[in-house]
């Protein structure tokens, strides 16, 4: 995890009842770690790595990809999120938008602490938001 003095929180979401996801990077945007927190432990894991180093690959900056075009269509408590859990799934798991090959995609990890994407979008195009995600009957 980032030293609490460059750190910057650009997400955090609830992925199980008892795991909570943290997106973080350094105030310059170049470094920066998906985290995350199961049941009553104090420390996190770092699951995924961002920039340069990880899911960027590039010498730009880490992007917070936004979807608060769409976000006032939904309810108070999905408004500003990437991440969505697949709740009501038989499988443990969450869809965020991630680059691949330079065009943001959905990508699906599980479990929790994978930091390997099933892709489940790709293309010269880009997903731009997540509307939701029905576990139990497999929609998104």
């Amino acid at each position: 995890m980032l030293d609490p003095e460059i750190r910057i929180i650009t997400e955090v979401n609830w992925v199980a009842n008892d795991a909570l996801l943290v997106k973080e990077t350094d105030r310059a945007a170049r470094v920066g770690h998906v985290v995350l927190f199961r049941g009553s432990e104090n420390e996190g894991v770092v699951v995924r790595l961002l920039g340069k180093n990880g899911e960027e690959g590039d010498d730009g900056w880490i992007e917070h990809v936004s979807i608060e075009d769409v976000s006032r269509h939904m309810p108070d408590t999905l408004q500003g999120q990437n991440v969505r859990p697949l709740k009501g799934a038989s499988v443990e798991g969450y869809v965020d938008i991630v680059p691949n090959n330079g065009f943001n995609h959905l990508a699906f990890f599980s479990p929790l602490n994978s930091s390997v994407p099933i892709w489940l979008t790709e293309g010269e195009w880009e997903v731009t938001n997540i509307a939701g995600v029905d576990g139990a009957r497999g929609l998104m």
